[in-house]
């Protein structure tokens, strides 16, 4: 498994099967992470903090999420977001 973090927009250099993912940090109660399919634009996950510290994610069962071309930050109003890649 391999694991990219970001606190701001960017693009992940993995790409292949996403086995979970984690955003986490000191929030306000509304900021939002939203994840993007790299080439389609298609979304990919979004979070939506509840209150200021934001512990929140997703488990992908079997082989994870799809993600061709990798995942691009969209939006990241506070706090870090994990990726973790299935290595094939």
């Amino acid at each position: 498994m391999s694991v990219e973090s970001f606190n701001s927009l960017g693009t992940t250099r993995g790409n292949g099967y996403v086995d979970a993912i984690i955003w986490e940090g000191a929030t306000t109660e509304g900021d939002t992470c939203q994840l993007y399919h790299n080439g389609n634009g298609g979304r990919f996950w979004t979070g939506r903090a509840l209150g200021t510290q934001t512990y929140i994610g997703i488990a992908f069962p079997g082989k994870g999420q799809k993600a061709t071309n990798g995942i691009k930050v969209g939006q990241i109003s506070s706090g870090r977001v994990y990726i973790y890649f299935r290595e094939e």
